[in-house]
């Protein structure tokens, strides 16, 4: 495999998960503001004030730990073996952030309550900046100039 089919693998997989994320926003607002359907339970929405930013932390945390964890002495490997690693580690980072997001998602149309709506965009937003560019890859894999 070469870097080039890594590098086509890994957007496909990042714009794949981001379309999702948005389709689900579209979702989220339609039910909630067009068909009325937000469930509004007040004992639920304390529950959530905690629970959807305690999540959200931990996984953002969790998946950038674990990426690191993950990619952790790759310099050493064959080349096929670190992009395997590599996407791995990619994948399980972006899940668990993708996860957050739509349990925000899923809160936002459970309460209605416009908060968790802005807090699934805002790990969107951080989404946004995991998107894999050459040069992060690259320096990722910790491949020397000949493997370039």
């Amino acid at each position: 495999m070469k870097f080039s089919d890594l590098y086509k693998q890994l957007n496909i997989l990042f714009f794949a998960l981001l379309a999702g994320q948005i389709f689900f926003v579209f979702i989220s607002l339609i039910n909630v503001l067009i068909l009325k359907n937000a469930f509004a339970k007040d004992g639920l929405s304390v529950v959530f004030v905690f629970l959807v930013p305690a999540y959200s932390f931990f996984v953002v945390l969790a998946g950038s730990i674990v990426y690191k964890k993950r990619l952790a002495g790759i310099g050493q490997k064959e080349m096929n073996v670190r992009f395997e690693i590599f996407r791995s580690a990619f994948i399980i980072r972006l899940a668990l952030m993708e996860s957050s997001s739509f349990i925000s998602f899923v809160v936002y149309m459970i309460s209605g309550d416009w908060i968790y709506l802005a807090f699934g965009l805002l790990i969107v937003a951080i989404f946004l900046f995991l998107r894999p560019v050459k040069e992060r890859i690259l320096s990722d894999m910790e491949l020397s100039s000949e493997e370039k």
